[in-house]
């Protein structure tokens, strides 16, 4: 896998993150549908490449994450132009 590997090795304690969603709640409009959920911050990383995470509000997310299924999230600017 291309790629992968890299972008999991940049995440640290504290990012947030996206997750890929791998559910859908109907077939209908999948292609309509997010894929990415989130934002989340990175709690704990443990080994092979597997994360913890917590919700804005301070929560921690019930399940481990693997880290094909995280991307980086970057805040939005407000500026308009």
């Amino acid at each position: 896998m291309y790629g992968q590997q890299e972008i999991s090795e940049k995440l640290k304690i504290g990012d947030q993150v996206l997750v890929e969603r791998t559910w859908f709640k109907n077939n209908f409009s999948v292609k309509l549908e997010n894929k990415w959920i989130g934002p989340y911050f990175i709690h704990k990383i443990f080994n092979d490449n597997v994360y913890k995470l917590r919700n804005l509000d301070e929560k921690l997310v019930k399940h481990v994450i693997h880290g094909n299924r995280l991307k980086k999230y970057y805040e939005q600017s407000k500026k308009f132009y």
